[in-house]
């Protein structure tokens, strides 16, 4: 992913600064390689500090980056104890997936579509939620400190900030300002006034507007010198042609054999005879006759992956009037193809059924309880009896309350 596919906006007492303004002498291709450093910082940090984590980081031998960003992170805190308060978390951009190394005041909150979620909280297991986080214990100086990694998709977007500030923003203003804001530094501004966000609260916003997970490399240009491609003179053949001569040959011995032999013929059927002799008709063979059996079985026809489900996901815990049921599918639909989206109710109600084109489905005012959904592709040509075409996608089960926040 490129810098141009990730839109970031800083807070009011946020440092605003990149791995270039850090590390002017860096190889960009060292960059591409070990991903983008983003450094969630408050402004008053060292800045020799921070310059020293840049270079420990793209310094390192190893491209494992969970490792890597520990080393640089619990170092910083051994040497510069006052960055215990103004760096808080260490994240690295590489392709799709973000990996994350920081304190136990570091929160980071991800809103996708309409679904709000923690990514990075170590006391949110304190309350009940489930978060993928892998603890390192601190030794003497160095605090504990906590790491994950995090897949993104196009249009999502985080919240990167200090804990007093995450436990002022609700998951709905979350939600609502991703919605409603064109840019990260704009929804930066709204979240920081919501949060509260003092001079030691640093608060960021990463938005992910176009994924392009493969770089475009440019074509190498084509030296002056470079020698033009030789092409060889065709070559005519000189003298009669064989299939002449070969010709003339046949129709002198058809002339001699008709004059041995005294067999008159018709002229006007000697083009026939010369057709016969030249292209014979092939000798039929016995071959395979070809058996079409009918397929009864539906499943003969799987031909595609199931979707991949997006939001909500297993466990997630939802409130208000709406859900959308998001899933992603690569491909371009043919004309008789539709997502088959299957939602099992709470309380033993019926399972719902929808044929859409679209990639997400909008569900309203459900009751409250878990429900469980799924999504397959069919073909409806037959609109009587639609035929699956792919397996359906693993099912997922998600909480729904119509309360608001």
């Amino acid at each position: 992913m490129d810098s141009q596919s990730t839109e970031i906006g800083y807070g009011a007492h946020t440092l605003q600064v990149s791995v270039e303004d850090l590390c002017q002498d860096l190889d960009p291709l060292l960059v591409q390689r070990k991903g983008r450093l983003i450094l969630l910082a408050t402004e008053n940090a060292d800045p020799q500090a921070l310059t020293w984590i840049c270079r420990d980081y793209y310094g390192s031998r190893s491209f494992d980056a969970i490792p890597t960003l520990l080393h640089s992170l619990s170092q910083a805190y051994r040497d510069h104890a006052e960055l215990g308060s103004r760096v808080l978390l260490l994240a690295v951009q590489r392709g799709l997936d973000v990996y994350m190394v920081g304190s136990a005041e570091a929160v980071v909150r991800l809103a996708r579509y309409n679904v709000v979620r923690d990514l990075f909280d170590p006391l949110a297991s304190q309350r009940g939620f489930r978060v993928a986080l892998t603890e390192h214990p601190g030794t003497g100086q160095i605090p504990a400190l906590y790491s994950t990694v995090w897949r993104v998709v196009k249009g999502d977007l985080m919240l990167l900030t200090h804990r007093s500030a995450a436990d002022r923003i609700s998951a709905g203003t979350l939600a609502r300002v991703a919605r409603q804001t064109r840019s990260a530094g704009a929804a930066a501004r709204s979240l920081g006034r919501t949060g509260r966000a003092g001079p030691d609260v640093p608060l960021m916003v990463i938005r992910y507007a176009q994924i392009s997970p493969v770089p475009e490399v440019p074509e190498p240009a084509r030296s002056e010198i470079e020698p033009a491609p030789v092409v060889k003179p065709r070559t005519r053949r000189e003298g009669a042609s064989p299939v002449l001569v070969a010709g003339l040959i046949a129709l002198v011995a058809v002339l001699v054999s008709v004059w041995a032999t005294g067999t008159r013929i018709d002229l006007a059927a000697l083009p026939g005879y010369l057709e016969m002799y030249f292209f014979p008709e092939p000798t039929p063979t016995a071959g395979l006759t070809p058996v079409v059996t009918e397929i009864e079985d539906s499943e003969q026809f799987l031909v595609y992956a199931p979707p991949e489900l997006v939001t909500p996901y297993h466990g997630a815990r939802i409130k208000g009037a709406q859900v959308a049921l998001v899933w992603e599918w690569m491909a371009e639909l043919g004309p008789d193809e539709r997502f088959e989206v299957l939602l099992q109710p709470p309380g033993g109600e019926p399972e719902a059924r929808t044929m859409t084109r679209e990639r997400q489905h909008v569900v309203s005012f459900g009751a409250e309880g878990w429900y469980s959904w799924t999504v397959r592709l069919v073909d409806i040509a037959d609109s009587a009896s639609p035929i699956a075409l792919s397996p359906r996608a693993e099912q997922v089960s998600f909480h729904w309350s119509a309360a608001e926040d």
